[in-house]
């Protein structure tokens, strides 16, 4: 199973709104149409929008709040938001019930730029934002929520309640979440009937429980229904510990969660970073990806995957792979890097993990099925690394590969770092620098073969697959093969990044080239290569001079700049095409090869589609030749 991004039409949504909005609804202390923003949400409609502006010297608005109705698709959203250029503040302390705003059973509904503080509901089941029901089209983007105290202050809670009908393309973006009291619950928390949502660029720092939790299996919530089908990424969660010297608090937590990626964050300074767990008896975990995160300096635990005992669920196909996971497992004897337990199926590959303390490089105690640990880079710089694996320990790496034929491709080697500690020397500040040096045996170590990695950008947002010229490939799968860990080296002279996220064309799946022989200008030994097209198709390989995204035909063009179409090829009955690249003759309608040349290629082929001929395109590689 090839599991993709979640399709978000949020943005879109917000274009079409646009145009759609029915009038601005101005909530102030004097000059406004409102003087209070329950006044204003009262008569607010579709397309309406409700602009509450700062009070005169800072003041709070002292109010609770709740919709009263939502937008739809024809007039757009309800939006109770700052009004612009300012930056309202909202202050629950001491206001009777629980949630600041209210979102119950609604669609279409939109809360930004807001400062919410002081929310202490007494009965212990506080939200500064609290979305409960089914519908869809949520939005809570670019609001600050700060100083919540008392048990469950959490800042966003959405609550899928209903067994009949989802919340679904919900998004929580752009969010500030600092010093709350959330425990025993977590700051920005989705659980229940929920599917299609993406929680994007939220900062959560320094509160006492989970920072960010998708969950499914909480039967107070919604016994039949839990969260999936989702995105959790580029958030930065500092500071997320329990209170209690014994907690295990996550920084980003997915509890019973299914087919949900888990990508690009940053996690330092928690109990445990990242976990897929499943806490309800029953109930299972499935098929979550985490990809391309750092994991630094967090207190017991950098990545854990399962059950955490016999009276809880299990995870199922839990993929972990190209993550970075950096001092962490400091301050407790007996805690670890890597946790697995109660979780079957579960693939780490592509991974950095370098230890600092002496703990345990990987731990666990209850028998998992199917578990695979390969092609992992493990390093601490003073002595060896211990494992423990179903009771026993193991004091080396190669001792837990002969033993239990884990990490048959692992390596004990140094990853050759930038700067971890940056200029300051601490571990997990912003001045650090994970990237890899020009001469890390990490670079091209990667393998294309392992399921979750199909994504064209590292945790940086650069290109994530680019074959570096100077370096023999240790990786396994198609090349170009990215390096190990979430960072990629970008490309140089003469390197060769694949990129452009092409559609499935008839054989179910979308073509692929790869590059053979070498970009060397005086090598002239360039292969174009194309994999999985449909059987006996004919085609032909185009060659141009930037990359584009083009909706054409079936497919996406993604070459644009003097383009070349090169002699029509038919794919065998495997699905390939090849054809050597002569760059010192004229290329078509493209000039002859020179030294620094840019160059993009794709592969066009014909199509049947629903009984339709058509025509489709193969992914893209982006190189430049080199001597």
């Amino acid at each position: 199973m090839q599991l993709q991004s979640p399709l978000i039409l949020c943005l879109a949504c917000s274009v079409l709104c646009a145009e759609a909005r029915a009038s601005d609804l101005v909530v102030a202390a004097s000059g406004g149409a409102f003087t209070s923003i329950q006044a204003a949400l009262d008569v607010a409609g579709p397309g309406d929008r409700v602009l509450v502006r700062a009070r005169p010297g800072g003041a709070p608005w002292r109010e609770k709040v709740a919709f009263v109705r939502g937008g739809d698709a024809a007039a757009g959203f309800v939006e109770l938001r700052n009004f612009p250029g300012e930056q309202p503040v909202i202050d629950g302390a001491g206001l009777p019930g629980p949630w600041m705003i209210t979102i119950e059973d609604l669609s279409w509904v939109r809360v930004e730029g807001l400062r919410l503080i002081g929310n202490d509901d007494p009965q212990g089941d506080g939200s500064g934002v609290r979305v409960a029901g089914s519908g869809r089209a949520i939005q809570i983007v670019g609001n600050t929520f700060t100083g919540f105290v008392g048990a469950s202050s959490m800042a966003i809670t959405v609550y899928g309640t209903s067994t009949q009908a989802s919340f679904s393309e919900v998004l929580l973006a752009d969010n500030v979440v600092r010093n709350c009291q959330v425990a025993p619950s977590e700051a920005i928390v989705l659980s229940g009937n929920i599917e299609h949502f993406q929680v994007l660029r939220n900062t959560v720092e320094d509160v006492n429980n989970i920072g960010i939790d998708v969950i499914g299996g909480e039967a107070s919530i919604n016994p039949t229904f839990g969260a999936r089908d989702g995105l959790v990424a580029d958030n930065r969660v500092v500071r997320a510990r329990e209170a209690s010297a014994s907690g295990f608090a996550a920084g980003i937590y997915l509890d019973g969660a299914e087919r949900v990626i888990v990508e690009r964050n940053y996690v330092a300074f928690c109990d445990q970073g990242i976990e897929v767990g499943c806490e309800n008896l029953g109930w299972v975990s499935r098929d979550v990806v985490v990809r391309n995160n750092v994991i630094v300096a967090n207190d017991k635990v950098g990545f854990a995957v399962g059950g955490y005992d016999l009276t809880a669920g299990r995870v199922q196909r839990a993929r972990i792979v190209h993550n970075l996971l950096y001092g962490n497992a400091t301050s407790v004897a007996g805690a670890t890097e890597v946790w697995v337990n109660l979780a079957d199926s579960t693939l780490l590959s592509g991974n950095i993990i370098v230890l600092e303390a002496r703990s345990t490089g990987l731990l666990n105690t209850f028998a998992t099925v199917g578990t695979r640990l390969e092609n992992n880079v493990w390093w601490r710089a003073q002595g060896p690394i211990e494992f423990e694996w179903l009771g026993q320990l193991y004091p080396s790496l190669s001792a837990l590969r002969s033993s239990t034929g884990l990490e048959q491709r692992g390596r004990f080697v140094d990853p050759r770092l930038t700067s971890p500690r940056g200029a300051d020397g601490v571990l997990g500040t912003l001045d650090d620098d994970f990237r890899l040096l020009s001469n890390s045996p990490c670079i091209d170590a990667g393998d294309t073969t392992v399921l979750g990695l199909q994504v064209f950008s590292d945790a940086a947002g650069q290109p994530r697959l680019v074959d570096t010229a100077a370096v023999a490939d240790l990786g396994l799968g198609l090349a170009p093969r990215p390096d190990q860990g979430p960072f990629e080296r970008p490309a140089g002279l003469g390197d060769t990044a694949r990129f452009c996220d092409s559609v499935a064309n008839s054989t179910g799946a979308p073509g692929r080239l790869e590059p053979l022989g070498s970009t060397s200008l005086g090598a002239n030994d360039f292969v174009l290569s194309a994999l999985g097209v449909p059987p006996g198709a004919v085609g032909f390989f185009v060659l141009g001079g930037l990359p584009a995204n083009n909706a054409i035909g079936a497919g996406v063009l993604c070459v644009q700049g003097a383009v070349a179409r090169l002699p029509v090829q038919f794919s065998d009955p495997q699905g390939r095409a090849s054809l050597p690249v002569n760059w010192l003759m004229p290329l078509g309608g493209a000039s002859v090869g020179v030294v620094g040349s840019r160059w993009v290629a794709t592969f066009a082929h014909r199509d049947v589609v629903a009984g339709q001929a058509t025509f489709n395109f193969s992914d893209a590689l982006d190189f430049t030749l080199r001597p």
